[in-house]
């Protein structure tokens, strides 16, 4: 995963990153004081991907994914909600929702774009590989899901970034994204599109692959400015 993550650089070209560098320091982006990424910032989302990844070696995990899927199929067997198609983009659109009516958020509109880009390149990447991986280890038990939850993982990449933008500015409202990411990831499992360890491994990787991005990108905007690393 380190070397998907420096690949980002050929993301971030520097006449478009930089191009603030030559502007006043009042029209500077509020990211230019940002720190890189914190060792801690990444305990939580770890702990998430290693609970589900642990159900290839756990009979309790396993046992804990069965006898959920099972009372909810028997409790709400047609559940009818299905629009975390659509929600799982809720929480990263609201961002540029947020842009077009002027709120003052972390980081401008292109820089939305590049954070937004990255993210999806590592959560689509990484996921892509835990899939491919899990498919091959019988502990997972795949059949008619995969692990991890793709949606959960796009939803909780998209509450992330909100609140990564919106933190120390709007307490309350930089949350508002893992409500939205939560409803997807309970319709995924209120469906049975997936086990629960499926969608906790997806909310972890969502958030790891933000925080991962932000990290990298105010890493590389402090470099280029001169500034120290850490």
């Amino acid at each position: 995963m380190a070397r998907l993550i420096l690949g980002l650089s050929l993301f971030f070209p520097e006449g478009n990153i930089m191009a603030q560098g030559t502007a006043p320091r009042h029209q500077q982006s509020l990211s230019d004081s940002c720190p890189p990424l914190q060792l801690r910032e990444t305990i939580m989302p770890i702990s998430l991907l290693a609970y589900g990844s642990a159900k290839s070696f756990s009979p309790a995990i396993r046992r804990i994914d069965t006898d959920l899927r099972t009372s909810i199929s028997e409790r709400h067997p047609n559940v009818g909600f299905n629009a975390d198609d659509w929600l799982q983009w809720a929480p990263s659109a609201s961002i540029y929702a947020l842009d077009a009516a002027g709120v003052k958020l972390k980081h401008r509109f292109r820089e939305h774009l590049l954070l937004d880009a990255g993210s999806i390149l590592i959560t689509g990447g990484a996921g892509f590989v835990m899939r491919k991986v899990s498919e091959r280890i019988d502990g997972f038990g795949l059949v008619d899901t995969q692990f991890p939850s793709g949606h959960t993982a796009n939803a909780f990449r998209g509450a992330e970034m909100l609140r990564q933008e919106m933190a120390g500015r709007h307490p309350l409202l930089q949350w508002s994204g893992y409500l939205v990411a939560g409803l997807v990831a309970g319709s995924r499992l209120m469906r049975g599109e997936h086990y629960l360890s499926e969608v906790v491994a997806g909310a972890g990787l969502g958030i790891l692959s933000t925080r991962i991005t932000y990290g990298f990108y105010h890493r590389f905007k402090r470099t280029k400015a001169g500034m120290p690393g850490r």
